[in-house]
C-alpha cells in the first residue's frame, strides 16, 4: 500500500471514530443509554461511506466498493442489535435519502453543483452526518442540531485547504485564498462558541474550550498537512464527545 493510500486509510479510521463519538455525544445530550453495539455500528457505517468516497471515483463499482458494501451491511447488523425497530419505514426513508445524497455527491455529473459549490459542500457533508446520527438517537432539538451542524460544516474547510492544489473544482481556499479562508474559519469558530453559551453547563464550557483549541489549530500551518489534518480536525470531534462524557458521568 502506497503512503498516500495508507494515510487515507488511517484518516478514514479517525473520521469513523469521530462519527461514532459524535453519535455518543448526541446520546449523552438526550440522556440515552450508551450501547457498544451503537458505537460499533456508527463506526462501521462511517467507515464504509468514507472508504467508498476516498478510494473510488465517480461511483464506479470495484473491489473497494464491494468491501465498503460488506462493511455497510455489518453496520446495519449491529444497528439492529442496538436499536428498537420502531418507525422502521421512516428510518429506511432517512437512510435512503442519506445514501442518495452520497451517490449524487460522488458523481462527476454533479461535481460543480455540490462539491464545487463553496457553500453547499460543507452543508451537504454536515447534513448527511446529522441525518445518519438521527437514525441512532431518534430525537430532535433544532438548536442542538444547528449547533453541531455548524461545527461539522466548519471542520470540512481545513480539508479543502489541504487539497486546494489538487482539487479539480472550486473550493473556499481556491476561490478566496488560504489567508481569507482562515479568517472565515475563525469567524465560524467564534460563532460556534457564542452559540455554545445558549446551552447548560458543562456543555457550554466544553464547547468554548474546543473553540479555543480550534482557533489555535487554524493558526498553525502544520495542522493542515498529512495525518495532522485528521488528528486535529476529526480528532477535535472525538475530544468534544469525550469531555462531555467525562463531565456528565462524573457529576
Amino acid at each position: 500500500m502506497c503512503r498516500k493510500n495508507l494515510e487515507k486509510l488511517i484518516g478514514t479510521i479517525i473520521t469513523s471514530l469521530a462519527f461514532a463519538f459524535e453519535v455518543f455525544l448526541f446520546e449523552v445530550y438526550f440522556n440515552q443509554h450508551l450501547s457498544p453495539f451503537t458505537f460499533l455500528s456508527a463506526f462501521l457505517l462511517c467507515f464504509s461511506g468514507y472508504t467508498y468516497l476516498r478510494f473510488t471515483e465517480n461511483n464506479r463499482i470495484n473491489a473497494i466498493s464491494f468491501v465498503a458494501f460488506v462493511v455497510f451491511l455489518l453496520s446495519i447488523f449491529f444497528y439492529i442489535q442496538s436499536n428498537e425497530m420502531k418507525e422502521l419505514l421512516n428510518k429506511l426513508i432517512i437512510l435512503f435519502f442519506a445514501l442518495l445524497i452520497i451517490l449524487i455527491y460522488h458523481s462527476s455529473l454533479y461535481l460543480r453543483v455540490l462539491r464545487g459549490n463553496i457553500i453547499l459542500k460543507p452543508l451537504v457533508i454536515s447534513i448527511i452526518w446529522l441525518l445518519l446520527i438521527y437514525l441512532y438517537v431518534n430525537e430532535f432539538e433544532w438548536m442542538f442540531y444547528f449547533h453541531q451542524c455548524l461545527f461539522i460544516a466548519l471542520l470540512t474547510i481545513p480539508f479543502d485547504i489541504k487539497t486546494m492544489n489538487t482539487d479539480q473544482f472550486s473550493t473556499l481556499p481556491k476561490v478566496l485564498g488560504i489567508h481569507k479562508t482562515k479568517k472565515i474559519l475563525a469567524i465560524l469558530i467564534v460563532f460556534y462558541a457564542l452559540l455554545s453559551l445558549l446551552f447548560l453547563l458543562p456543555f457550554s464550557i466544553i464547547s468554548l474550550v474546543i473553540s479555543v483549541l480550534l482557533l489555535i489549530s487554524v493558526l498553525s500551518d502544520f495542522t493542515f498537512k498529512n495525518l495532522w489534518l485528521y488528528i486535529f480536525y476529526d480528532g477535535v470531534i472525538i475530544l468534544q464527545s469525550l469531555l462531555v462524557f467525562i463531565f456528565t458521568y462524573n457529576q
